[in-house]
């Protein structure tokens, strides 16, 4: 593994309850919209769960 990154899976009481990954062997730089997107996958998630 090479490239980790990551945005955290937090519940409606601010409970930390995992995280979503990207993981790569190859080394990544995400621009602005990228970690955004991350970002709202990860509320998505969320959202799924409850």
């Amino acid at each position: 593994m090479r490239y980790y990154c990551g945005a955290p899976l937090i519940n409606e009481k601010g409970f930390k309850i995992g995280s979503l990954a990207l993981i790569d062997q190859i080394p990544r730089k995400l621009d602005d919209a990228q970690k955004n997107a991350l970002i709202l996958l990860a509320q998505q998630v969320v959202n799924f769960l409850n």
